[in-house]
């Protein structure tokens, strides 16, 4: 037999191969392939770009975002009613390419329509900062939606003068926001958020944050804006009033005009102005079925003028049985009686008190 080549001498020494671009290292006992991802990938000619991998290192900085310095970019999609307030969904943008962390502990989002404020309050960030995609990449979204809440005292008006229904009915029916409504944003604080971070995974909420605090109408007072609130909402009613309530037996709720001194249904005195009379009016449209705002000048059943009237919209053959509906629902006497609001017959016998 011929003597082995040289290398065969070399048995106890580790040969390497490249084969189809992975490294074979060998010796006389084991043999192991290193990958081209462990090896750092095939080798390029000097001077030529290397096309990144479709992996979790090249999405990696489409989640990356930092804190941008402006308020970001809001835009309301809907409005909906629930026991706590107004629901408004937002979508919101970031106002820089690299996205934004929102961290504020005090952030002031108001949203107005053809000048007059829908809802104004304060925000908290801190424990749960918002995270907006960056808008540089085609990775993923650039928009997110939130859900925020405002408590009555922060909001001046309802679904149903905004917009147009998605489909179900009712004063709690969610609507579509019409395009000349706006949303202005304050930051008050930029909170402790990091100034750089990846989007987390599990960044979804699905509850809506609730306001802290109310914060004031955009460009005027409150009371100002308390009562071109409540002339929008009777005439957003109106035609519901009109086509589903009028000349028929229902539970009037609620009288008051400003100037009044009389107490809420609570026993509390009040002093009424446009804002409580607001404020109650919504109060009571939260609690009760179907309740609508009437403004006794636009009815000739109402002896009196300047008069903000709430109604329950529900209907009932007779005056006693609208008065039933108020024992049933143990509401004061004083403050819940028959009423039948028309504009075709004068006032006599268009009001039955309770005993």
């Amino acid at each position: 037999m011929p003597p082995p080549p040289p290398v065969a001498r070399l048995s106890r020494a580790m040969l390497v191969f490249l084969v189809a671009s992975a490294l074979m290292l060998t010796s006389s006992v084991v043999v192991v392939f290193l990958s081209p991802h462990t090896t750092g990938g095939p080798a390029h000619a000097p001077g030529t770009a290397q096309t990144p991998q479709q992996s979790e290192f090249s999405a990696a900085p489409s989640r990356l975002v930092t804190k941008c310095g402006r308020v970001p970019t809001i835009r309301p999609v809907e409005y909906r009613t629930d026991s706590g307030g107004l629901i408004v969904k937002m979508e919101i943008k970031a106002t820089c390419p690299g996205g934004d962390i929102v961290s504020s502990d005090r952030m002031r989002i108001t949203v107005t329509t053809n000048g007059q404020t829908v809802a104004s309050g304060y925000f908290d960030f801190a424990d749960a900062p918002m995270y907006l995609p960056r808008t540089d990449t085609s990775v993923g979204g650039i928009t997110i939606t939130r859900e925020f809440e405002y408590p009555v005292g922060s909001f001046w008006r309802l679904p149903n003068s905004l917009g147009t229904s998605s489909g179900a009915s009712g004063v709690t029916a969610t609507v579509i926001a019409s395009g000349d409504q706006l949303v202005e944003c304050e930051e008050q604080s930029r909170g402790h958020a990091p100034d750089s971070a990846e989007i987390p995974a599990t960044s979804t909420v699905s509850s809506p944050l609730a306001a802290t605090a109310a914060a004031p109408p955009s460009r005027t007072d409150t009371e100002a804006a308390s009562l071109d609130a409540l002339r929008a909402q009777a005439e957003a009613d109106r035609p519901f009033v009109a086509s589903g309530l009028a000349d028929r037996w229902v539970a009037q709720l609620s009288s008051k005009r400003p100037g009044l001194v009389a107490p809420d249904v609570d026993g509390r005195i009040v002093q009424w102005n446009a804002t409580e009379i607001l404020n109650q009016h919504l109060r009571l449209r939260l609690m009760y079925p179907e309740v609508r705002l009437v403004w006794s000048d636009e009815w000739r059943t109402f002896d009196l003028a300047g008069w903000w009237v709430t109604i329950a919209g529900v209907t009932f053959a007779g005056p006693d049985a609208a008065n039933g509906w108020c024992d049933g629902h143990g509401i004061a006497v004083d403050e819940c009686f028959a009423k039948l609001v028309s504009d075709t017959r004068d006032s006599s016998g268009t009001t039955k008190y309770r005993r």
